[in-house]
């Protein structure tokens, strides 16, 4: 049968090939959709209420015009690694509130036909197979996946206190206190996705969401990630501005 990636990959394929679906949106329409937190080339983050339990969620739409199909999409080249997009251009899905998404510098992708800032069904099936793996107090939880006929949504936890990013910049250098619990809490999220088998590859304060509260941190954006095996040597190099 087919592995675990492959039937997700396959159902990624199937949802960007829909357009019509009758029903692919009913899940969606469990949500009462509020502000946006921010928006990238390929997608927005929006605040979300579900009806039935009251519950708060952050909803990642991933447009589907703007999620090419595996074999479409920007191609490894011979060493392994996809050629990556031009300048400005994010490599991966921005979840942030700033939008302000990873960006890799290198030359223009091989199909003409592609926008330039693509991402593979593959990439976006690599995200939604490694969150789905971690469940961890200081990673961000990954509630459901649903394909509506415009976008692939990807339901998370809300996190409301900003980037640890925006804290630095607004606030100045940490008080000692904070700085250490943040980063032990920032080591075992780390730890937790390395023993799930998921390496983040694009870990910075803009990635490190505070909740209200200031007390905990949570470790965000995993459209860099890689599933991995233990004693696996890694060759692939890489992070984001």
């Amino acid at each position: 049968g087919k592995s675990i990636s492959t039937r997700r990959r396959s159902l990624v394929n199937a949802a960007l090939r829909s357009t019509t679906s009758s029903g692919m949106s009913t899940a969606l329409d469990a949500y009462r959709l509020g502000s946006t937190l921010g928006t990238g080339s390929t997608a927005a983050v929006r605040t979300a209420t579900h009806d039935a339990t009251g519950v708060k969620v952050a909803l990642k739409m991933i447009s589907k015009k703007d999620v090419m199909p595996s074999s479409n999409a920007n191609s490894p080249n011979a060493s392994g690694t996809p050629t990556p997009p031009t300048s400005g251009c994010p490599a991966s899905i921005p979840v942030s509130g700033r939008g302000s998404g990873s960006k890799v510098h290198g030359s223009p992708p091989p199909n003409p036909g592609v926008p330039i800032c693509a991402v593979s069904a593959d990439r976006v099936a690599t995200e939604i197979r490694c969150m789905s793996r971690l469940h961890h107090p200081h990673v961000v939880a990954l509630y459901d996946v649903v394909f509506t006929a415009t976008d692939i949504v990807l339901v998370q936890e809300i996190v409301s206190g900003g980037e640890l990013f925006s804290h630095v910049n607004n606030f100045g250098r940490l008080a000692e206190a904070n700085a250490r619990r943040w980063f032990q809490q920032l080591v075992a999220a780390v730890e937790h996705c390395h023993s799930c088998g998921v390496t983040h590859r694009d870990i910075k304060a803009e990635n490190v969401l505070l909740d209200k509260n200031g007390d905990s941190i949570k470790l965000i954006d995993f459209g860099l990630s890689k599933h991995f095996q233990h004693g696996e040597v890694q060759h692939e190099v890489r992070a984001s501005e």
